[in-house]
């Protein structure tokens, strides 16, 4: 699931969100947005806080190769 769905979903603001993972609103807005990819300390924290729903694959635009 991307984190912009997730957010919408879930009725939270990016500052709201911002503050449950330790990071800004606008560094929220720029990962909804995908204007800039989490780092490898901030992947976990969204991870956690979507219980799982929003994973680091979810970022890139990547499909199953066969």
């Amino acid at each position: 699931m991307k984190l912009d769905e997730w957010l919408t979903e879930h009725g939270l603001t990016n500052k709201e969100f911002g503050r449950r993972i330790g990071r800004s609103g606008e560094a929220v807005r720029r990962y909804r947005g995908h204007l800039r990819t989490p780092d490898m300390g901030t992947m976990p924290l969204i991870f956690r806080a979507t219980g799982g729903q929003v994973q680091p694959n979810d970022f890139y635009n990547l499909t199953a190769l066969e």
